[in-house]
């Protein structure tokens, strides 16, 4: 496919539809990891829920480091600098082995101090380490997936991404119950099982995704030599990715923002809230292609110097992801019972889980506006934006809306609901504003 030439609406659907289905079965792969747990207790999955907190953190440098990959590689492809390009890749592997240990030494110093903050003890917190410890340990796997992945992205390529998530799904329906039941020649490992099932999944995509680096057009140029530190190239992934790093933080602290609040009325409240959080991330699905479709389009053309083209990307996506997420939004509000039956027959979950995902169904297209406008400014080398604003949405405004709506007005966990509300909606009201004017900016600056 020509970045530069090719229609806009066909380069998007060639690209996001191989990246959705992907992540589509990345989503379910976690949806399997949270049935197993059911299968075990409300209490496994309440565990499980608690472990998104360390594990977004872990993500956040894999997913940050991505991103500024997939921008810097792509800026550079559409300013045909194929060399830097390639260094760029080779840098960002070398910086991804940093980030895995930086990783596990934080992640083994403060996941036990968070837990217990967060009022988990005895045989609930002991379950939860369990699990999160295993995949602290192959935090590796996870880094260098998405950083290799990036390289692919940045070059059209979201089939190989898609393939490796789709083996790793299938994988895992069988590996899930044969280690946490100990089924045939296993031992049983309970939630320990799981995590270990996923790093393994996670081991052999990496192997597969860096050999579809390596035969890549930008692979086959790629030299032992490319992966001695450059300074200047470090920089650069750093500046442009660590925004991004600290923008996933922010979601894992927003996390614990609300599970502190939600853990004041038990567990039954906790699980629901990551049951909740699971089925939201499968209607969310079909706009992930499209955030990285956004993101790769951008930073080619933007790099191209074709402003034209990248106005048109945010036009193009945005048409189709806010028609997506309205239908999703009629069905998730129409039966929401109906999807937490297929994680839980608990009554209290259910009730808990009811009143929230009717609240994230209005929501939806607003969280698109999201993540659409945050890919198109990391595509256009605005980093900074998506980290301002994920500290307002995720951490300053809930702190203050939970507890005024919640303990101030006394609405419990409506009050924690409407706080969720209020923030993604005038988050998405800002994102809009500034994309529009950045776009202003820019085209007035090259006049």
């Amino acid at each position: 496919m020509n970045l530069a030439k090719d229609p806009i609406p066909l380069l998007v659907r060639r690209i996001a539809f191989p990246a959705s289905v992907g992540w589509f079965f990345n989503t379910m792969f976690n949806v399997v990891d949270t049935f197993w747990a059911g299968q075990l207790s409300a209490q496994a999955i309440a565990a499980l829920s608690l472990s998104m907190i360390p594990f977004l953190g872990l993500l956040s440098l894999g997913i940050g480091l991505g991103q500024g990959t997939n921008a810097l590689v792509s800026n550079a492809l559409g300013a045909q600098q194929n060399e830097r390009a390639v260094r760029l890749i080779a840098q960002a592997l070398l910086l991804a082995l940093v980030a895995s240990g930086l990783v596990m030494l934080l992640g083994q110093t403060f996941t036990p101090v968070l837990y217990r903050h967060m009022g988990a003890e005895e045989s609930y917190l002991e379950m939860a380490l369990n699990y999160i410890d295993w995949l602290i340990y192959g935090c590796a796997t996870f880094i260098i997936n998405l950083t290799a992945n990036a390289g692919l992205n940045a070059q059209g390529d979201t089939k190989t991404y898609r393939n490796a998530l789709i083996c790793g799904f299938l994988a895992n329906i069988i590996l899930d119950p044969l280690l946490m039941f100990g089924w045939g020649p296993f031992p049983q490992m309970g939630v320990e099982g799981i995590a270990i099932a996923t790093i393994l999944i996670q081991l052999g995509i990496v192997l597969y995704v860096i050999t579809k680096v390596r035969q890549s057009s930008l692979g086959q140029q790629l030299r032992f030599k490319y992966f001695k530190p450059q300074q200047g190239l470090l920089r650069d992934l750093i500046r442009q990715g660590l925004p991004s790093t600290i923008s996933m933080m922010f979601i894992a602290l927003n996390f614990f923002v609300i599970l502190f609040f939600i853990s004041d009325y038990g567990k039954s409240a906790v699980a629901a809230f990551g049951v909740s959080t699971r089925i939201v991330q499968v209607m969310l699905l079909p706009t992930i292609g499209l955030n990285v479709a956004a993101l790769s389009l951008t930073g080619f053309n933007f790099g191209a110097g074709d402003l034209h083209r990248v106005k048109e990307i945010w036009r193009t996506c945005m048409r189709i992801a806010l028609l997506m997420m309205c239908i999703c939004a009629v069905v998730l509000f129409a039966v929401p019972r109906l999807w937490l039956g297929l994680f839980t027959e608990s009554p209290e979950i259910l009730d808990v889980g009811e009143s929230l995902l009717r609240v994230e169904a209005v929501l939806l297209p607003a969280y698109t506006t999201l993540f659409l406008g945050v890919a198109v400014l990391q595509g256009l080398k605005k980093p900074m934006f998506g980290m301002i604003l994920g500290g307002y949405r995720l951490i300053i405004a809930p702190v203050i809306l939970f507890w005024f709506f919640s303990e101030v007005l006394g609405y419990g966990l409506n009050g924690i609901w409407v706080g969720i509300f209020l923030t993604t909606c005038s988050g998405a009201v800002i994102t809009w504003i500034f994309v529009k004017y950045t776009f202003l900016k820019i085209t007035t600056q090259s006049v």
